[in-house]
């Protein structure tokens, strides 16, 4: 199998700082936003249904568009291999949809805490250790696949790309808590879905 070779492209640099600095915005307007712990962690819970599809889309694809998923599938297999790919996120999100409020009215911060109301302490103990699983990997794919735009767009070296995307995705996270994330999340999984 033979591999692209992929150059620096400068030019795009103009595109990642606007997004940077777009999504660095509202890290900061939402900041002014958290002034309690539920605001911090649920966003107050004021964030609508199609923000939280966003973040839930954006945080199980986001960064697969940039470093594979749907795009190397459509790539390999044609425009077909890449739809099958997302359509169990269009499923997810809308099942979502259909059930949010019911969820909403759990007081739950996680989705652990959710399934130990239903089920019990075990299966909270063991909701959080797949959660954790799962969301290792995709976190660790958000800084790659951020990274890995940064390397094509300023030329610097993977390592130290993937290390700026780190600082700015946590910068992000810990300034303005969910009101960021889901913010942020939507903005970008909108654009990756018109895209």
């Amino acid at each position: 199998m033979e591999f692209l070779h992929v150059q620096s492209a400068p030019h795009l640099l103009i595109y990642v700082a606007a997004y940077m600095i777009i999504m660095l915005g509202i890290g900061a307007w939402a900041s002014k936003k958290v002034k309690s712990s539920d605001d911090y962690a649920l966003a107050g819970r004021s964030l609508g249904p199609f923000v939280l599809m966003g973040t839930l889309l954006a945080t199980s694809v986001g960064s697969g568009t940039v470093t594979g998923g749907g795009n190397s599938l459509a790539y390999e297999y044609g425009w077909w291999g890449g739809v099958q790919w997302a359509i169990p996120y269009v499923v997810f999100c809308i099942i979502y949809l259909c059930c949010y409020k019911q969820i909403r009215k759990s007081n739950c911060y996680t989705v652990p805490q959710i399934l130990q109301q239903k089920y019990g302490a075990e299966t909270r103990i063991l909701g959080s250790f797949i959660n954790l699983l799962g969301m290792a990997g995709i976190i660790s794919s958000q800084y790659k696949g951020f990274g890995y735009v940064l390397n094509i767009t300023m030329g610097v070296d993977n390592k130290t790309a993937t290390l700026i995307a780190t600082v700015i995705i946590v910068l992000l996270s810990v300034t303005g808590g969910l009101f960021s994330v889901a913010w942020t999340d939507a903005i970008s999984a909108f654009m990756i879905w018109v895209g």
